[in-house]
């Protein structure tokens, strides 16, 4: 009796969800902090509440938001697990919560990371032959530049200039 009661919350959860509306989540106007929280820094190092859920290991529920379980994985070996449970366990796939952002005709909101097989499968066929070394190495020029950039920023900034913020996170999307 005592599995049988969550398992039909459970049932009854997804019934609902189902029938729901898309939370467009485009039409938020901030994130909200439970989501956030492991993304903020203590000077270079991590907040101390995600260094005490990295020692404990594992994998973490860190929210349920609008549906969705949210969730911190802090070591290699969870990584693993996670990865090979596969989508039915642990979904990449925000689709069905970005309302008309996520309506396009073809389905894809841009970005490999928020989908799930066999669609992940489908784009990753067709960006790998993109990462080849031959192909890797006509973009050294412009690798180059972008990080002689973002150093200029960083130095134009002055002392206390975050790393982060200033390096790391633009150069990769410059």
């Amino acid at each position: 009796m005592s599995r049988v009661i969550p398992a039909m919350k459970e049932r009854l959860r997804r019934r609902i969800l189902a029938k729901a509306p898309p939370v467009d989540l485009s039409r938020l106007d901030r994130v909200p902090d439970t989501l956030v929280w492991p993304l903020i820094r203590e000077g270079m190092e991590p907040s101390r509440r995600l260094e005490q859920m990295r020692s404990t290991g594992g994998i973490h529920l860190l929210t349920s938001f609008l549906g969705m379980r949210i969730w911190l994985v802090t070591g290699d070996a969870e990584t693993r697990e996670v990865l090979a449970a596969g989508p039915e366990r642990y979904s990449n796939d925000i689709r069905p919560l970005m309302g008309e952002r996520g309506s396009t005709t073809d389905g894809d909101i841009g970005g490999l990371g928020f989908t799930d097989p066999p669609d992940h499968t489908r784009l990753r066929r067709l960006l790998t032959p993109e990462f080849t070394m031959r192909r890797l190495a006509r973009l050294t020029p412009r690798i180059d530049a972008i990080i002689d950039e973002q150093l200029d920023q960083l130095e134009a900034a002055g002392q206390g200039a975050d790393l982060v913020t200033n390096f790391s996170f633009p150069s990769p999307s410059g």
